[in-house]
């Protein structure tokens, strides 16, 4: 068993049509995980009704995972260290075909025992000329037991 709070850090890419390949070979990071909108489930695929933000879509993702961490400047750098020097390319890309970026943290944890959530002002930076938001998904476990 690894030890909490475990982090995973997430650079992910989301549109209409872009080519996950081109996307690979123009930012040269391997992506962790991919999805295309034929991969998702029949019952989205198909479904009409479903507003335009919730369909099918191609995704492109990087993740990072981290065991035991108590500040989130790993997890940040990360990211960092392999996007922000690609902006143009990031924001050529977006505008050749729409997509839009995200930086997701994962966040495992004992009894809200969990890093501070502090953006530092160059993550925010990045994240802003990439027009990316960010979000922050916490799992708080009581005791080791409850652990997956």
């Amino acid at each position: 068993m690894r030890k909490l709070p475990k982090i995973r850090i997430i650079f992910a890419v989301s549109g209409k049509n872009f080519d996950l390949n081109e996307m690979t070979d123009k930012v040269k990071v391997t992506p962790t995980e991919t999805r295309t909108k034929e991969e998702w489930p029949d019952v989205i695929k198909n479904n009409p009704n479903l507003p335009e933000e919730l369909r099918p879509k191609n995704e492109w993702s990087y993740e990072k995972v981290f065991y035991g961490m108590k500040d989130l400047t790993l997890a940040y750098q990360e990211i960092l260290s392999n996007f922000k020097p690609k902006v143009d390319i990031l924001n050529q890309l977006a505008n050749e075909e729409q997509r839009e970026y995200a930086v997701v943290l994962c966040i495992d944890c004992y009894n809200g025992d969990f890093p501070a959530l502090v953006v530092p002002t160059p993550m925010i930076h990045f994240l802003d000329s990439i027009n990316a938001e960010i979000s922050f998904d916490i799992v708080t476990y009581e005791n080791e037991e409850d652990e997956d």
